[in-house]
């Protein structure tokens, strides 16, 4: 589960040791500041490819910022390639299908294909949840990390 709380503080942490604001961050993404005010107060969660954007921009794990570990991992993280390409791909290597997928975590068949079809992202709840289901972090769920 994602930890608001800690996001909150790794997320001002990491604009802190950058010497960025939440405005420049907002410039950076070409997003609203009250948007981006919103995560560093805790409101609201970044969507994913802005979570993304946030993993490349600062070079760090998904799964520290998010508070589902407290390692924090100093290494050289990978580009993140399109979820659609990404998830297929990663399905097959764990030996699932997406319709055991749909049937273990609830997901509606609608959805997983809208994922597949580029159509829409998982939301950071269902990242989390379906790494927790294969049983493994975030990072290499999205193909951050090998």
């Amino acid at each position: 589960m994602i930890n608001k709380k800690i996001f909150v503080q790794r997320l001002n942490a990491y604009l802190k040791s950058t010497g960025m604001t939440w405005i420049t961050l907002a410039e950076k993404f070409y997003i609203s500041p009250p948007g981006v005010r919103k995560w560093t107060h805790g409101i609201a969660l970044p969507s994913t490819p802005l979570f993304y954007q946030l993993l490349e921009t600062f070079n760090c794990s998904g799964d520290y910022i998010l508070g589902l570990t407290d390692v924090q991992t100093q290494q050289n993280f990978l580009p993140i390639p399109p979820f659609p390409e990404q998830f297929p791909k990663f399905v097959e290597r764990m030996g699932s299908t997406f319709e055991q997928l749909e049937t273990d975590i609830s997901l509606s068949h609608s959805t997983v294909q809208a994922w597949l079809n580029k159509k829409s992202l998982p939301t950071l709840e269902n990242l989390v949840r379906m790494a927790a289901y294969f049983h493994c972090s975030v990072d290499y769920f999205i193909g951050h990390v090998e």
